[in-house]
């Protein structure tokens, strides 16, 4: 059989770890912190004198105005299951960064080996050896050292910081998400001990017509007609204080569970009195949204870092086809007999290194950067649609708020010209010009209609809770930290 020369054999081996040498592209750009152009367009027809749409406080709450409100979602914030745990993933993930940190660095270890062994006397052993029992031992100080030459070990270290830096926008969600929550169920159970005065007050009226209506049937001034509708009118309203008191309840309940304490939930809500809190947000669509809603919104910053994640987890993966050169050495004494380990004539050393590069493996590392490669390309797909839908869900939330006070304007009127009315009617109650049942329907239709403003303050407020999350609820971006040192 005809061998080759070594040489030969050398040749093809480094032609095969150049070739296999031949890197596949790196990511591509992550990106850029840039509104969508639709976005910009829009922003280019609004007023160039308006203030940009974004909310200035991480602390959204504070600025509202109601230490009821605040005092409920600063005890939630303080002890909440939500924030532990996404403290925790913080935490986890500021390890994993420390583990990928002490990669890059030397290490040092020390080994200690002690084994009483019986070696065969009919093997290889010499016979000096063979066929006794054996103190066998070792020690040694041993370090190594990547030398991360392409910086594999650096993108690895970005992606982790990347993933940390992710859970932290993550931490703010949590917070937000649950100040939004609270809000929500305080201003509906505002809401409801409203309606409630509204309605109990409306059952007191309906319960005067009733007998007014008694009275006329009595007398044979009417035929029952006007008694039934009265007794239906009264009836209707009573299952909605019914409804009113049930939800209510369950708004306590909610907002107990959600302060996580019954005590804290009493004290805040002891002296509220009926009425709706003020507006917290007021724009208007003339306003154009600020470029800062890329960094004010915590999902979106938590998406960006984690695309940026992927795009070095790529380059990491692309990197395993160069060759690895790891330091290696270690320091120490081996003997047979435990007494012999201090003498000098025992010491050990060794001072090399081990390079390590793939030649062959059916394309395992190619295929596995193309799979990370492709769920980077997939990650900043989503990211750029996110940008795109909370660009949209500001306008969205904007536009609802002029309509909901364009409503309100349109209600006023009606519910003014119901004052006046009621007002002129229970005037000739006063004087002996009319019966007391014009004046007790004219105060129904104008309670009636207040509930319907209610309805409408409710379902603005809602909105404007909404448009706190769309705006991030003054999300800071320099409460992201991380170190890549």
């Amino acid at each position: 059989m005809r061998t080759r020369p070594i040489h030969q054999v050398v040749q093809a081996m480094l032609s095969l770890s150049l070739a296999a040498c031949a890197l596949p592209p790196a990511a591509g750009p992550v990106p850029g912190d840039a509104l969508p152009n639709w976005v910009n367009a829009r922003n280019a027809q609004a007023d160039p004198k308006a203030p940009a749409i974004e909310f200035h406080s991480d602390r959204w709450w504070t600025q509202v105005n109601d230490p009821a409100l605040s005092a409920l979602i600063e005890a939630a914030l303080k002890d909440s299951a939500g924030a532990r745990a996404a403290a925790a993933r913080t935490a986890a993930a500021a390890a994993q960064l420390g583990i990928q940190k002490a990669d890059e660095l030397p290490s040092l270890g020390f080994r200690g080996e002690f084994n009483r062994q019986e070696l065969s006397k009919n093997y290889y052993v010499p016979p000096q050896f063979g066929g006794r029992p054996l103190d066998i031992g070792q020690t040694t100080f041993n370090a190594s050292w990547n030398l991360d030459l392409w910086g594999q070990q650096r993108k690895a270290i970005e992606a982790a910081l990347g993933e940390l830096k992710a859970t932290q926008a993550e931490q703010a969600l949590v917070s937000l998400q649950l100040s939004t929550q609270i809000a929500r169920a305080y201003v509906q159970l505002r809401y409801a001990k409203t309606e409630i005065a509204e309605l109990q007050r409306m059952v007191d009226l309906q319960a005067q017509l009733v007998s007014l209506q008694q009275t006329r049937l009595d007398l044979g001034l009417d035929n029952g007609n006007g008694l039934d509708q009265a007794r239906d009118g009264q009836a209707q309203t009573q299952q909605q204080l019914a409804q009113a008191e049930g939800l209510q309840a369950r708004l306590l309940a909610a907002l107990d569970s959600l302060v996580g304490d019954p005590a804290i939930t009493q004290a805040a809500l002891k002296e509220l009195q009926p009425g709706l809190p003020a507006p917290l947000l007021n724009y208007s669509s003339q306003q154009p949204i600020a470029l800062s809603l890329l960094t004010r919104r915590p999902d979106l910053v938590g998406e960006r870092f984690r695309v940026e994640a992927a795009a070095a987890e790529v380059d990491a993966q692309r990197l395993a086809l160069l060759p690895n050169i790891n330091l290696q050495a270690y320091l120490g004494t081996q003997a047979i007999g435990f007494n012999k380990l201090t003498q000098a004539d025992s010491k050990v050393a060794l001072l090399g290194g081990v390079v390590q590069f793939p030649i062959f493996d059916a394309g395992k590392i190619r295929f596995a950067t193309e799979a990370k490669r492709a769920q980077f390309e997939a990650m900043k797909a989503h990211y750029e649609s996110s940008i795109t839908n909370a660009a949209q869900e500001v306008i969205t939330e904007v536009l609802m708020l002029e309509q909901y006070k364009a409503e309100a304007t349109k209600l006023d009127d009606r519910s003014n010209s119901l004052k006046r009315i009621m007002d002129r009617a229970q005037q000739r109650r006063t004087l002996g010009l009319d019966s007391a049942m014009p004046a007790i329907q004219s105060e129904l239709a104008y309670r009636a209609q207040t509930l319907r403003g209610l309805e409408l303050q409710l379902k603005s407020l809602g909105n404007q809770i909404d448009l706190v999350n769309a705006l991030g609820g003054g999300f800071q971006m320099n409460n992201i930290q991380g170190d890549a040192s």
